[in-house]
């Protein structure tokens, strides 16, 4: 009696420890959607079948159409997944989601989405992973995107100016606060010698200016910065060692 009494005693323990040990994991899962969940950048889980495992609230607004039962083959059409630029819808080969499902990592791949829910478009940056759950024969892909439309916006708005400035005829250099050049345009190559390979990065007055004239436009720089109006002649030295006159 006293064997079966102990015995049973410890099958009791042992369930219990099993039963904490269910919960504590199920708690630790839930933790885990849940931050993921509330991840800003867009999260998408797929199995190896392609059925969605996760797709995170950042997803379905990035997205816009939200999760949506679709088959792999379905994706670009659905979501309306283009190459950048917005004219070429992608292949099922091509999406990032899909190569991490045929175990290949993806590294910020730039994409266009556009839809019904979004129909003006917008560009994401996603990274993708191959996953596979340890003792099982579980696998599948995950990717984690974000918006970048502002910023896409901002390079081809900058890519713009650029065009610009390079077809105004006049020299045109800007400056940071350092005096290191951030643009150098095709004129100023043309009247000085250097080109912009040469000086962006650089500070300009260490490789245009003899040491008489640095201190002088240090000066000049200073007083632009605070707000002032510099217009003015000074000697600008070409790689030869030869100077040019520059109305500034």
């Amino acid at each position: 009696l006293l064997g079966a009494e102990g015995g049973a005693v410890i099958a009791h323990t042992e369930t219990t420890r099993r039963k904490q040990a269910e919960i504590s994991e199920i708690q630790k899962h839930e933790m885990l959607r849940a931050v993921l969940e509330s991840s800003a950048e867009g999260i998408v889980v797929a199995d190896s079948t392609g059925t969605f495992v996760l797709f995170n609230a950042a997803a379905r607004e990035i997205a816009g159409v939200g999760l949506i039962e679709s088959p792999p083959e379905k994706w670009t059409q659905d979501f309306g997944i283009f190459h950048p630029g917005g004219k070429t819808l992608m292949r099922l080969e091509d999406l990032p989601l899909y190569r991490a499902m045929q175990g290949e990592s993806v590294d910020r791949m730039r994409m266009h989405l556009r839809n019904p829910a979004v129909p003006d478009g917008r560009d994401i940056e996603i990274s993708g992973r191959p996953w596979r759950a340890q003792g099982t024969d579980l696998s599948g892909g995950v990717v984690v995107f974000r918006d970048i439309t502002r910023e896409v916006r901002a390079e081809e708005r900058a890519r713009f100016q650029v065009g610009v400035l390079d077809a105004v005829p006049n020299a045109v250099l800007a400056l940071d606060p350092e005096g290191k050049v951030l643009y150098w345009n095709r004129a100023a190559e043309h009247l000085v010698g250097w080109t912009a390979g040469d000086l962006v990065g650089r500070r300009g007055r260490d490789v245009l200016l003899s040491e008489d004239e640095r201190a002088q436009v240090d000066g000049i720089r200073a007083y632009c910065v605070g707000g002032g109006i510099f217009r003015g002649e000074f000697p600008a030295r070409r790689p030869d060692g030869t100077q040019v006159p520059i109305l500034a």
